[in-house]
């Protein structure tokens, strides 16, 4: 979402809100998607595997693809429940502001 426009992209229960596909790639082990949201922001999910054989790593991107000036909100929400840590998940974010129009998030 950008809070400076109001424009949004989202998906609830299956159903997208201002989002439009915009590249899907796959491997047997990885993934990349990504879409456009509200018009303004390009959101890049690049998934692989980590170096934990428990998990995978998740490279977002978000940048501005407008015209003018944003404030990115990013939001996700997630129901794993599995094992070996099933009901004690935990989500590691780490990333920055690049200079530019880009933020990635690792």
């Amino acid at each position: 979402a950008d809070s400076l426009s109001t424009n949004f992209g989202g998906s609830l229960g299956g159903a997208n809100t201002n989002l439009v596909l915009g590249t899907f790639t796959s491997t047997a082990n990885s993934a990349v998607a990504m879409v456009t949201a509200g018009g303004i922001l390009e959101v890049t999910h690049d998934y692989y595997p980590s170096s934990n054989p428990n998990a995978y790593e998740i490279l977002l991107t978000i940048k501005n693809v407008s015209a003018g000036a944003v404030n990115v909100i990013y939001r996700r929400a997630f129901q794993w429940d599995i094992e070996p840590t099933a009901f004690s998940e935990f989500i590691t974010l780490q990333g920055s502001a690049q200079p530019g129009e880009q933020v990635t998030f690792k």
